[in-house]
């Protein structure tokens, strides 16, 4: 996949700390440092509930160099947590958590009705890159043939709509869950995706030739 390669990981593999951390800082420093949103960080950094021991990072590694130029979370809609050191209260993951108004900063309006509680249904946050739309492309390509093999068959968004474009341009069948949104820090909707059945030889595949 051109310039980069990707990794799978997870906080509890020690031997990809250093890449998650570069990905924690590119978060920082786009989300927060160029974009101006509210979320949490310290120092150069930008974490927030969500990055815990059963979420997924796609990082999107520059062959040359060794450095994160992209990534992504995932996390499966089924599980929830009772609390952890950044909240005191039951949370789940953030679509969700934004709809029962557990999220300071999300309208609990972000969907037309109560999300899932689903194994066979993930969400994919915090993704970004470096700049390169091409390297965004392959981030959503490789968490689809993650997904695929959990067996996973849906997986829900959260972003610009620009980035639902994207993916319609890919191949993908994106379906809006919730309303545009707009506020101070930017403009967002959620939506979700069917996974593509790739590995089983179906025909559907993301489309890279034609996304400009």
């Amino acid at each position: 996949m051109g310039n980069t390669h990707f990794i799978i990981a997870t906080l509890a593999d020690a031997e990809h700390d250093t890449l998650i951390s570069e990905f924690s800082r590119l978060r920082k420093r786009v989300f927060v440092d160029e974009s101006g949103w509210s979320l949490p960080a310290m120092g150069s950094v930008e974490f927030d509930e969500y990055d815990r021991l059963d979420a997924y990072y796609i990082l999107a590694v520059d062959q040359h160099d060794g450095k994160v130029v992209g990534g992504a979370r995932l996390i499966r809609t089924s599980a929830e947590v009772e609390s952890c050191s950044i909240v005191d209260h039951p949370f789940s993951y953030m679509i969700r958590d934004a709809y029962l108004g557990r999220l300071d900063g999300l309208p609990t309006e972000i969907c037309f009705e109560e999300p899932p509680v689903d194994e066979s249904v993930w969400e994919l946050t915090r993704f970004v890159t470096d700049g390169s739309a091409m390297v965004g492309q392959e981030i959503l390509m490789e968490a689809n043939k993650f997904l695929e093999g959990q067996g996973a068959w849906s997986c829900l968004f959260l972003g610009h709509p620009s980035f639902m474009r994207l993916a319609k341009k890919m191949g993908f069948n994106p379906e809006p869950i919730g309303k545009v949104i707009k506020s101070e820090e930017g403009t967002y909707l959620s939506f979700k995706c069917d996974v593509l059945r790739i590995a089983s030889n179906d025909n559907r595949r993301p489309n890279l030739a034609n996304t400009n």
